[in-house]
């Protein structure tokens, strides 16, 4: 998906000269925003965030990590670009967490486990292509055109219906 911003310059002739600018005195910046070089994991499990734990005090204990838990969505961004348009490119929400629908139980645990529970989704790693587009305002003819990429960014996209649990 692409985004488009515009800005107009009215930079004057004798401002331009001095900062060292070579944009002429009334030009359109356009700036647009792609996601490109995307990959996707499924049910990637999301070890950097726990959605509930118990620790047993005593040998014997069970627990149960209960449903309503909550996972957070994790969208990176750079260039300018929003979460909301790189959630967009990656058909997400941009919702800042999801409601987990499941629930796991331990096995019995010996005292001083701790039994997990980590949410799984979707795993997106991604760049961002930003260029910026000048034109002339009077005639919309374009002069030049510069193009930046960012690092590689990750977003994480919780499944509602699915977690991981383990003994650690």
């Amino acid at each position: 998906m692409r985004h488009l911003t515009k800005a107009a310059l009215g930079i004057a002739a004798g401002v331009g000269l001095v900062l060292g600018m070579t944009t002429p005195a009334s030009a359109l910046v356009d700036y647009s925003y792609r996601v490109v070089n995307a990959s996707k994991s499924t049910y990637y499990t999301n070890f950097g965030q726990v959605v509930g734990s118990c620790k047993a005090l005593t040998t014997g204990t069970t627990c149960t990590i209960s449903k309503g838990k909550t996972a957070t969505r994790t969208i990176g961004t750079s260039l300018g670009y929003t979460r909301s348009g790189v959630a967009a490119s990656l058909n997400m929400s941009s919702a800042s967490s999801v409601t987990i629908s499941v629930s796991c139980t331990s096995p019995v645990l010996k005292a001083g486990q701790t039994f997990y529970a980590y949410p799984v989704g979707d795993r997106w790693s991604y760049r961002i292509k930003k260029d910026t587009i000048y034109s002339y305002t009077n005639t919309g003819t374009i002069y030049k055109t510069t193009t930046e990429y960012s690092n590689y960014l990750t977003a994480f996209n919780p499944y509602a219906s699915s977690i991981a649990c383990r003994v650690g």
